[in-house]
């Protein structure tokens, strides 16, 4: 969120506008009063980061500002407003790349968060998982807190049912930092004994040891374009239409998966 800030700040800056925030928390009642707060300050570029509002709300607002533009999520009927990132597509190839380093036994750590890019991100690993003809057994899942103490614990669990697990697949790069550290602590050595990935490319990726395998999150061009894209929609200025604005997360591979090396 931090990232995505800075850049919609210097977006704002660079065409004589001054930033102001409001904070959501994942809550409906807070998103619609932070919202409506921008409003009544007289905002008329907004960018939305919003999870709990239902779309038809979202909807509604946009008829009230026509310079909304809604980032990390996607509503059809507002193609042309929404900066989004396939989460799905990201998690699918992140397992795919797993498979083909030879994993078969692959759990999996999910926020416990009811929000999109939670249960995408399942689909995306579920998905690659049942194109390689492999199962994905209720036990192999694992829910916590999407960040580092979440992963910590979420690991701890899924060592404790004694599965033969060859990778783990966190749902970001915090989860996966928690998980390596529960791993270092009981002498689980990655890659060597188990593989694990993240996902975002946060900046905690590049630092732990060993560097994090994960898919890139490109947060600051999204948010540049949003920040452009609602103060054209502002101005009135007219967009090409037609296009969504998806953006693919691609693989950055690191050091935290080893193939697995079978024996007959």
């Amino acid at each position: 969120f931090g990232t995505l800030d800075k850049a919609v700040d210097q977006g704002a800056h660079c065409q004589g506008k001054h930033l102001l925030i409001g904070n959501g928390y994942h809550d409906a009642q807070y998103e619609r009063d932070a919202i409506n707060l921008l409003i009544n300050n007289g905002c008329e570029a907004i960018v939305v980061h919003s999870k709990a509002l239902d779309d038809s709300e979202l909807i509604a607002l946009s008829e009230e500002v026509p310079g909304l533009v809604l980032i990390n999520r996607y509503i059809p009927e507002l193609a042309h407003r929404c900066i989004y990132l396939d989460n799905q597509k990201g998690s699918y190839l992140i397992t795919e790349y797993l498979i083909k380093n030879g994993h078969q036994q692959i759990a999996y750590i999910c926020s416990d968060h009811n929000i999109d890019d939670a249960t995408q991100r399942k689909m995306g690993f579920m998905d690659a998982l049942q194109k390689s003809q492999l199962t994905c057994p209720d036990e192999y899942f694992e829910y916590a807190q999407p960040n580092e103490k979440g992963g910590e614990q979420a690991m701890k669990r899924l060592l404790a049912k004694g599965l033969p697990i060859t990778a783990v697949v966190a749902y970001n790069d915090s989860m996966a930092a928690g998980a390596l550290s529960y791993m270092f602590d009981n002498n689980i050595n990655v890659p060597q004994d188990m593989s694990l990935v993240g996902f975002d490319d946060a900046l905690i990726a590049q630092y732990i040891r060993p560097k994090l395998t994960t898919m890139s999150y490109p947060i600051q061009i999204m948010a540049e374009q949003a920040t452009h894209l609602a103060l054209a929609l502002a101005k009135k200025e007219k967009i090409e239409q037609g296009n969504d604005l998806a953006f693919i997360p691609k693989l950055i591979s690191r050091d935290s998966v080893a193939a697995l090396i079978t024996t007959k």
